[in-house]
């Protein structure tokens, strides 16, 4: 496999417009390293890392290379065309892995996803089955993923329904571990600036809040709560939710407590005006995260 990344590098490296990427040569050698990664798992010798490399080599990265050699801020079609049947076709090879290793997993004793392992008689045949949990756990990720990605290629209304898929994915890989705070982070990217960000703010903490927290987690959290302090928005809406963020922020990341008194004045007015003011309720699932949101700042802290 590091031959195949080598070369990979090599010929990524002499690209100089979006087209080139997806030369025939290019095409194959990515090919060629999910084959070396699929097989080791089809074979039941994974080798730890050998999807992260492919994941990373054959799909992620080209996506990433695509958009610094893309002729102008705006996608070309040609550019489009090429960038989605690439995404598409990488959501395949991991659709398949995941189907091929189903057939080993034990339904007898299935959530509703229908990932678990659970329940096997063999403690051998328990630990035989353990990696494949977690590759499963990665391709539902990387099919997440490679969902959200296509967002920036599609109409509103199919971005809608490509994020609900990408929605389905990530909580199955909570089906498969719920102890991993990484879906939480990508649902997080998903949810963008709904119900202005809280839904985000939300996600932010469950995966903080995780048994297995998601590097960079805390950073993004950070940002989306710096940008609801300098935001213009005056809809009552999101006056009442930058409140309680500025609260947020105060109690997860300010050493000093100074303001906390005052910014607990003007988050419980905002409340008190959401629930006894004409026309300044908040929608039940921006209340319902936000409550959550709270609940999740107070275990953090």
């Amino acid at each position: 496999m590091s031959e195949l990344t080598h070369r990979i590098d090599e010929a990524t490296g002499k690209c100089s417009k979006v087209e080139d990427l997806f030369s025939p040569a290019l095409v194959s050698l990515r090919l060629k390293l999910r084959e070396c990664s699929g097989a080791s798992i089809k074979s039941d010798e994974y080798i730890s890392g050998a999807l992260d490399i492919s994941w990373r080599k054959a799909s992620y990265e080209v996506l990433h290379v695509a958009k610094r050699l893309r002729k102008s801020q705006n996608w070309q079609n040609s550019e489009i065309a090429y960038v989605k049947s690439h995404l598409i076709q990488s959501f395949g090879f991991y659709q398949y892995l995941v189907l091929s290793l189903q057939a080993g997993l034990d339904f007898d004793h299935e959530t509703a996803y229908g990932y678990v392992l659970e329940g096997q008689s063999s403690q051998v045949k328990k630990k035989q089955q353990c990696w494949k949990e977690k590759v499963i756990f990665k391709c539902l990720m990387y099919m997440g993923d490679l969902t959200r990605y296509q967002l920036e290629f599609v109409s509103v209304a199919e971005g809608q329904n490509l994020a609900k898929i990408a929605k389905k994915y990530y909580l199955e890989a909570l089906s498969v571990d719920q102890n991993q705070g990484q879906p939480f982070n990508q649902l997080a990217a998903l949810s963008g600036s709904q119900c202005h960000g809280i839904i985000a703010v939300y996600y932010y903490l469950r995966c903080l809040t995780s048994e297995r927290k998601f590097e960079g987690a805390e950073g993004n959290l950070k940002k989306i709560l710096d940008k609801a302090s300098n935001s213009k928005n005056s809809s009552n809406e999101n006056i009442m939710i930058v409140s309680m963020m500025a609260l947020f922020q105060n109690l997860l990341y300010e050493d000093s407590t100074k303001n906390l008194s005052n910014l607990c004045r003007i988050g419980l007015e905002q409340v008190i005006n959401s629930l006894y003011q004409e026309n300044q309720s908040l929608s039940s699932q921006a209340s319902t995260h936000l409550i959550l949101s709270l609940l999740l700042v107070k275990e953090k802290c």
